[in-house]
């Protein structure tokens, strides 16, 4: 039965140029396994045959019984589950001999178990596809949804400065903060550091600003934190604060710190 439109028979006229070839598509359906006979084309320049195909036979079966374990959609098209990730664990899925898709995998990656085997075996492989982690949002897998953050740091630019939960983790870096060196460190400058309260250096202002907007969003400031905010006080000339600010600071802790 033809389907997609296609007659039972159809003539059409063509030009070939030289060395050209051309493909013609047409679509069936089998209602019913057995032997079909399969009519094949025939080719005829001013109403004379000149060539044509043999007759076909084509044998339609309730499911495929030759595959190709080389090739994914084959195995794909036999549902088991196990074959398919032993298929992606064994195979170069980036080699597009094996006719691997992602997007082929899509509706197997709803079922929990199934996925959870998936993505781990992405992971040996070092290997991320965006679409596929996003189903760790449907099953509420954390390390799943950790790594697509990672992935995709525009989101934490959204939620603030500061924070550190098993989902989302928001360092100074992913808001372009960079950590900037100046020598020496206190000395008579040709370019002006400070005047007051003010930072008239641009870098170190923009710089210097993220570093506060971050320290601001932490219930703590941990012995680098601290050290790095006596830095930028040291460059502003800003020694009475600076000095506070290293007061507090447990000298264990600062012990522990420089041995790393």
């Amino acid at each position: 039965m033809p389907v997609k439109d296609s007659p039972f028979v159809k003539s059409y006229s063509s030009s070939l140029e030289s060395y050209t070839t051309m493909n013609a598509e047409y679509y069936f359906y089998f209602p019913s396994v057995g032997t079909y006979k399969h009519f094949g084309p025939t080719v005829s320049i001013n109403s004379v045959i000149v060539t044509k195909a043999n007759e076909g036979k084509l044998k339609v079966v309730k499911e495929k019984t030759i595959l190709n374990a080389l090739n994914f959609r084959d195995v794909l098209i036999t549902g088991d589950k196990q074959q398919i990730l032993k298929f992606v664990k064994e195979r170069n899925i980036l080699d597009p001999i094996t006719g691997y898709d992602h997007s082929m995998i899509y509706w197997l990656l709803k079922e929990k178990e199934f996925f959870i085997d998936f993505i781990n075996i992405l992971r040996s492989k070092a290997i991320f596809e965006e679409h596929v982690w996003k189903y760790a949002f449907i099953h509420c897998e954390e390390k799943g949804i950790f790594e697509y953050f990672e992935k995709n740091p525009n989101y934490k630019t959204l939620v603030g400065n500061y924070l550190q939960t098993t989902l989302m983790n928001i360092v100074p870096s992913d808001h372009g903060y960079r950590h900037l060196d100046y020598y020496p460190l206190i000395n008579a400058r040709a370019h002006r550091i400070g005047e007051g309260e003010r930072v008239m250096n641009k870098n170190l202002r923009a710089v210097y600003h993220k570093l506060i907007e971050y320290l601001f969003e932490k219930k703590t400031l941990s012995v680098v934190d601290k050290l790095n905010l006596c830095y930028y006080l040291l460059l502003q000339d800003r020694v009475t604060e600076c000095i506070k600010i290293f007061g507090s600071i447990d000298k264990a802790e600062l012990g522990n710190c420089i041995q790393l």
